[in-house]
């Protein structure tokens, strides 16, 4: 009991804000190995959806780990970006073998320090139709824009909320008809009942168009923490990723489903549970999700979360592929409460 006290008061200690932490980043180093290890899942069922594969990855790479942000490439690809300003991209069989390794560096902004406190990368989003990606920065909280390429920057938005310097956009989408939901990870201008985090929806890119305001509202969290990530379905509706993290348990997760088209100004948005993570199966600090269709038959869904390690020997880099059957959305799911 001891121990496990210990560790949880460690990792509660590397995930508070510290405003003084400006040191460089470490140099980059050029090794471009990963390796994916197979581990077990002491309890399959988590809810609804089925634990398929656990894999954890390491890599002698000084920038590999911490882990904040996922982006599917495709099928069994991915992109990992980490809260340091760096990525993983790779492909993974089913039998672990991982190819087409690239770890790297994400680009840089003009005049913007290479400096942890200024790249803590938490969130990332792309349009399928022009190819470009959007990333959330916590400690000075920005949107960045990137090209179809991931090569440079070709635009930035500041962000005039009043959130904590590690309280900022914890999970950023664009939803397929072009609006952008953020999700921070602190109450912010929020006054409302209950445990809930401050959120923002804009109409469009809100990089191209500073001059947008936001829709403000706040995402219900009650028993499940903070959200860290979002990845919508296929029918429309949101995937949201909870971490909570608790003294004599560790790592609680929770996945919920929610409908944007719920979404109102000043309101809470509330999603219905559909899994929970934690021991004595999984239990780790994951922060981001992503959703791709099954190959399988009646419907399946493969959804993948990745955790952030916090580049400490105390935490893993993990991996995990989960499959949910879920029928189609229905009117009546609008009103379904958690």
């Amino acid at each position: 009991m001891l121990r496990r006290l210990a560790f949880t008061l460690c990792v509660a200690l590397a995930l508070m804000p510290m405003p003084w932490d400006r040191r460089p980043q470490p140099p980059i180093d050029r090794s471009q190995t990963l390796a994916a290890t197979a581990l077990p899942a002491a309890a399959p069922d988590a809810g609804a959806v089925r634990i398929a594969e656990v894999w954890r990855l390491d890599s002698s790479n000084r920038g590999f780990g911490g882990f904040s942000a996922l982006h599917l490439i495709g099928p069994r690809s991915f992109m990992l970006v980490s809260d340091g300003g760096r990525y993983a991209r790779f492909t993974l069989d089913a039998a672990g073998v991982t190819r087409d390794v690239a770890i790297g560096a994400m680009p840089g902004e003009a005049g913007v320090p290479r400096r942890r406190v200024w790249q803590d990368l938490e969130s990332l989003t792309h349009d399928p139709d022009s190819g470009q990606f959007w990333a959330g920065f916590e400690q000075f909280h920005r949107i960045v824009r990137y090209d179809a390429r991931l090569s440079r920057v070709t635009g930035v938005r500041r962000l005039a909320e009043p959130w904590r310097n590690n309280g900022g956009v914890e999970a950023m989408l664009r939803l397929a008809d072009g609006r952008f939901v953020l999700l921070a990870e602190s109450r912010g201008r929020w006054r409302g009942p209950g445990e809930a985090s401050e959120a923002l929806m804009f109409a469009r890119d809100p990089v191209a168009h500073p001059g947008d305001a936001p829709v403000h509202f706040a995402v219900d969290a009650a028993g499940r923490g903070r959200v860290t990530g979002m990845a919508q379905l296929p029918d429309g509706r949101v995937l949201l990723l909870f971490r909570r993290l608790r003294l004599l348990t560790g790592w609680h997760t929770t996945i919920a489903v929610a409908d944007p088209a719920q979404i109102r100004a000043g309101r809470l948005w509330r999603s219905r549970t559909i899994a929970r993570l934690e021991r004595p199966g999984i239990s780790e600090n994951f922060e981001a999700i992503a959703v791709e269709p099954s190959a399988g038959a009646g419907g399946d869904l493969a959804i993948w979360i990745v955790a952030d390690d916090n580049q400490t020997d105390l935490q893993q880099s993990l991996l995990v592929r989960l499959v949910w059957r879920e029928p189609a959305a229905t009117p009546a799911f609008s009103r379904a409460a958690r």
